[in-house]
């Protein structure tokens, strides 16, 4: 039968690649929410929980002092495009304040991704260590340098 019931409550969880599209998608959500409501006679409430998370916007003085740091410690190049990886706390506050967050190699396997066993066993390699000990050393380094970074 064609009922509406007394109440229907729903949970959705929306993205967008930034946070403009985001936005964009949210308001569209809600007008299609409305549509529908106004449509059948009912009643919309909606409300948000938790909390969004917006693209990464990196600093670029930051990225072009941590790569500087980076190339002051030798070795291997970093990684310069890292792959999407889902959302990010920090991408938040990389609206509001400068940030950076750089990625490094763990193995020399290109086809290695994360969330796997492979990833695990990466991670405990003395290559990883060796990348992990550097990027801290460019990360302090770059802090360091920071002040002057415009």
């Amino acid at each position: 039968a064609n009922m509406i019931p007394d109440l229907t409550e729903a949970e959705f969880s929306l993205r967008g690649k930034d946070k403009e599209e985001a936005e964009l998608v949210f308001a569209r959500f809600l007008d299609c929410a409305r549509a529908a409501a106004a449509a059948t006679g009912c009643r919309m409430e909606h409300w948000i929980q938790g909390n969004p998370y917006y693209d990464m916007r990196p600093n670029g003085a930051l990225a072009a002092a941590f790569r500087k740091s980076w190339a002051e410690l030798g070795g291997d190049e970093p990684v310069s495009e890292a792959k999407p990886h889902g959302s990010l706390d920090i991408g938040n506050l990389s609206h509001h304040f400068p940030c950076l967050h750089p990625s490094f190699k763990i193995t020399h396997d290109q086809t290695v991704g994360g969330h796997t066993h492979e990833f695990a066993a990466a991670t405990v390699t003395p290559y990883a260590e060796e990348q992990l000990i550097r990027t801290i050393k460019a990360l302090a380094l770059t802090a360091l340098d920071a002040p002057n970074a415009s």
